[in-house]
């Protein structure tokens, strides 16, 4: 990811990607290399004390983000962390108290706000298109799709398929559905096919406080193709979002539906997300940005389905 992000700050006019850091020395020299960047740093630390950088993006495991993102704030630095956003809500409640003390932009790496149909269905959702939208389902599933290395470790990602790819749809689905305060969820997490160390399979069930239910479906590893789907389901219209479709009643007509799949253009959602961020270090953050509070919401309700699978009931959400 430190590679992708790179790649995309040049593409941004007047930004410089002006140092790095990686404990691969030779990753490290690579990536400066290829993306011409002047700075190597063998310490995170003296990174992010260089008072030449005006903005930090963090593409460690979960494991390092707190830590990194915090020392990165308190040295007045702008933050771009990638997801998911930290090992628990309680870590991610500290980097959203620090970027608010230090009054510097934290921002995570949601890219999917940043997909055309969901910027789309989020215009439609605040016009009252929908109704009020009261179930959604958001499925991230993968038939053979389990990342090596540190994501199978529980110390350094914390979590498995939930943590990784359900992050990512559980956002979307929280955003698109208006920011509705959690109040209650139960999960079953899985790893029959893995043999991890973390879920290799997660189902989830998530109730807010205005009576809206959302399902929640991750998996790295499933005998089926890939399904990856976010569909909400509002009183006078539904939606799904990844493939975009529109569905409706027909007014005056019984029975009467009408499907629509909008055609739009196709985007760079990586580019989009970071010049987003670039620019919002300079005009404060959006109803579009992925906020430090965001990131607490969303860690709460993953704490809550990882401790209602741990204990096997429901479990309230504080």
């Amino acid at each position: 990811m430190g590679r992708v992000y790179a790649r995309s700050f040049r593409q941004i006019s007047g930004v410089k990607v002006y140092a790095v850091n990686d404990i691969d020395e030779n990753r490290m020299k690579q990536l400066a290399e290829e993306y011409n960047v002047p700075v190597q740093y063998k310490s995170w630390e003296d990174l992010v004390e260089d008072p030449e950088i005006d903005a930090v993006a963090v593409c460690t495991p979960p494991a390092f983000h707190k830590e990194m993102t915090v020392k990165a704030l308190k040295n007045g630095k702008h933050v771009i962390c990638e997801k998911p956003p930290a090992l628990n809500a309680a870590e991610a409640k500290e980097m959203a108290d620090e970027a608010e003390k230090q009054h510097r932009v934290l921002m995570f790496g949601f890219q999917w706000r940043f997909l055309p149909q969901a910027e789309y269905v989020w215009n439609l959702a605040r016009k009252g298109f929908f109704g009020e939208i009261y179930r959604a389902r958001a499925r991230y599933l993968r038939m053979q799709g389990a990342p090596a290395g540190w994501f199978r470790l529980k110390k350094y990602a914390g979590g498995g398929a939930l943590m990784d790819i359900g992050v990512h749809v559980i956002d979307l689905a929280w955003w698109l559905t208006g920011r509705r305060k959690p109040v209650k969820a139960l999960g079953a997490s899985y790893d029959l096919l893995g043999k991890f160390e973390v879920d290799d399979t997660f189902i989830g069930y998530v109730l807010f406080d205005n009576g809206l239910s959302m399902i929640v479906e991750a998996s790295w590893l499933q005998n089926w193709p890939n399904e990856i789907e976010i569909k909400l389901y509002g009183t006078k219209a539904g939606a799904e979002v990844t493939q975009l479709e529109i569905c409706r009643k027909i007014e005056g007509i019984t029975g009467a539906y009408v499907s629509t799949k909008p055609i739009l253009e196709k985007r760079d959602t990586q580019l989009a997300k970071i010049k987003h961020f670039v620019d919002i270090t300079k005009t404060g953050p959006t109803e579009h940005t992925p906020t430090g509070e965001d990131a607490v919401t969303v860690m709460k309700i993953i704490d809550a389905l990882y401790k209602s699978s741990s204990e096997g009931t429901p479990v309230k959400i504080d």
